[in-house]
Order: C-alpha cells, then structure tokens, then sequence
C-alpha cells in the first residue's frame, strides 16, 4: 500500500467463513472478537468481492490469495472508497455480531500509520487474547 494511505484502527483475520477483528485501538476495545457482517452498507460478502476487483492479476488468483490479501484492503478506507463501500474517507462504519447474534454498529476513524521501525509498524492495536484449551483447564483446577 502507499505509504500515504491510512488505515483503520483494527485488524481482522479469516477464520473460515468469518471475518473477525482480531486487534483493535483501545477505544474500539468492545469490537475485539466480533465477526465483521457490513462494512458501511454492503454485506461482507460482496465487499470482499470488490476488494477481489483490486488485485493486479484477479482472474488468475484463488480464493485462498483472496483471504489472505482481503484484510488488508478491508481496513484501508481509500481503498474502500474507491469501491464505493465507503461514502467518507474520514470514517468508516462497520456492522459486527457477537457469538450470540447481537449486533452492533461502529463508527471507526482512520489513522496515519506511524513510521515503521525495524520493519514493524507499531499501530497500539490490543490483540484477542485466546487461551490454549489445556490452559484453561489448568487455571479451572
């Protein structure tokens, strides 16, 4: 991505079908975990598949390529305006459900990314923090 983008304050991943944010700035700390299901209208689906219209060689990539480099297109709000997901460059509103269905509407404001040091971009994103099941059980004892 240009160096002159912004980005959202959150990352989010793939876990199967679902796209989860999986680090988030502190103020969008409530988001953490949540399944993305819109980004401003559109249903994630057909996001993705206007993100999919941004790489280079689309009809020669597979739909693995397209989860892997989904996420970051997802979180750049010029790369959403440009497909027309996102109405604003100043902020972007994303639709989230919990594991119980309930659903949620954020409003995000992008940020400058800050000078990448050692190669590492330091955005003070706070990750999900999972626990590994025999970790748990330990602590249950």
């Amino acid at each position: 991505m240009p160096e002159f983008f912004k980005r959202y304050p959150i990352n989010v991943y793939w876990f199967g079908g679902e796209l989860r944010v999986i680090a988030a700035a502190k103020e969008y700390a409530g988001a953490l975990g949540a399944r993305v299901v819109k980004i401003g209208d559109l249903d994630i689906g057909e996001a993705v598949a206007g993100a999919a219209t941004s790489f280079p060689s689309k009809d020669n990539e597979n739909e693995s390529y397209v989860l892997n480099m989904s996420p970051e297109l997802l979180v750049r709000p010029e790369v959403l305006h440009a497909l027309g997901v996102v109405p604003d460059l100043s902020r972007g509103v994303f639709t989230l459900e919990d594991d119980a269905g309930r659903r949620s509407t954020v409003e995000i404001t992008p940020v400058v990314l800050p000078p990448v040091v050692n190669g590492i971009v330091n955005l003070g994103l706070v990750p999900v923090v999972v626990q590994p099941p025999l970790f748990r059980e330990k602590l249950a004892e």
